[in-house]
């Protein structure tokens, strides 16, 4: 009895010392908002790696699915719709960068 005490003592152990390690590393990173508005362009001409510029698609792509779910629910404004304009230029700029970086080649 006593070693299964042991046993399930030193397993809660691990697990919470293990949930810690990734509360800790989600906790380590500061949320930054999706680009957007007017610099825009000199935003994304900002982004240096590739792996940042993934991450910003991931963010775009997020919010533009959020914004098409508030047009199909009949919740969306003018500026909604302008919204999803702007968003969606900005992921195919990104989109670009990604190509053109790919293949070595400087158009921005």
């Amino acid at each position: 009895m006593l070693l299964k005490k042991r046993i399930a003592f030193q397993l809660g152990s691990a697990t919470f010392r293990r949930d810690m390690d990734t509360l800790f590393m989600i906790l380590a990173f500061r949320y930054v908002h999706p680009i957007s508005g007017e610099g825009s362009s000199a935003q994304v001409d900002q982004l240096d790696t590739e792996k940042a510029i993934d991450e910003e698609i991931k963010k775009q792509e997020s919010l533009l699915a959020d914004l098409h779910l508030q047009i199909s629910s009949g919740a969306a404004s003018k500026k909604t719709e302008e919204q999803i304009w702007e968003q969606q230029r900005i992921v195919t700029q990104l989109k670009v960068l990604i190509l053109c970086r790919l293949f070595s080649m400087d158009i921005f």
